[in-house]
Parts: structure tokens; C-alpha cells; sequence
């Protein structure tokens, strides 16, 4: 291994194993996008048909997506009262923190794993 490879290997072993950035790499294929449009939605009832349809995903990876993060704490399903058929999905309160609409996944844990020596700058 070169010396170039040492440096990058270090930098890429620092990164995985910082706790800081667990949380980014907890994500998988489409809950990004999910937990950025429940994030950015002022309503209670949107359903995972509404995400497939929004995000263009297939009703099967919404849905494995949603158990998914239902697993990680990071979204509830909340079934209507009036039809018990229908399924709403809410933002828990660690997936609000895992993803900052106007920083995107991660942003915080980059500057807590940098010790503030970089600054994030959100849209």
C-alpha cells in the first residue's frame, strides 16, 4: 500500500468508526428521501401510497422502507380512526433529529465529529 492509500484507508476508517456518523450510515436505499418529505410536510396524513406516488418508488420499497425505519424508531404508523384500513406515517422524534430538512441527513453529526472546525452551511 502506497502512501496515498495509507492516508485515504485512515481517513475512511475515522469515518466508520466515529459515533458521530452512525446515523448516516444507517440509512438505507429511499429512507433519506422518505424521512426528508415526512420532514418537510405540515400534515398528519400522509400514507405510504403517498410516498410511493410522491417519490416515485415502487408500493414495495415504501413500504419495506417505512418497516425499516419503523425498526430504527424513526417513523410510526398511525392507523385512522374513521378507516381502519388506512395507515399514517409520522416522524418520531429521533427521526426529526436524524434528518434536518434544511441540512440534510447528517449535517450535525459532520460538525460534532469535526469539533465545530467545520461549519455547515444550510440552504
Amino acid at each position: 500500500m502506497n502512501r496515498q492509500e495509507e492516508v485515504l484507508f485512515s481517513i475512511m476508517r475515522g469515518f466508520f468508526e466515529n459515533p458521530n456518523f452512525e446515523n448516516l450510515f444507517r440509512l438505507f436505499q429511499g429512507e433519506d428521501r422518505i424521512l426528508y418529505y415526512l420532514s418537510t410536510q405540515n400534515r398528519a396524513d400522509i400514507t405510504p401510497s403517498e410516498l410511493s406516488e410522491r417519490l416515485h418508488i415502487t408500493r414495495a420499497r415504501a413500504t419495506a422502507a417505512v418497516q425499516e425505519l419503523e425498526r430504527k424508531q424513526y417513523v410510526t404508523r398511525i392507523r385512522s380512526q374513521k378507516d381502519k384500513r388506512r395507515i399514517y406515517l409520522s416522524l418520531t422524534e429521533d427521526g426529526t433529529s436524524v434528518y434536518s430538512p434544511s441540512c440534510g441527513v447528517g449535517a450535525e453529526s459532520i460538525a460534532r465529529a469535526f469539533g465545530g472546525a467545520w461549519r455547515i452551511r444550510c440552504r
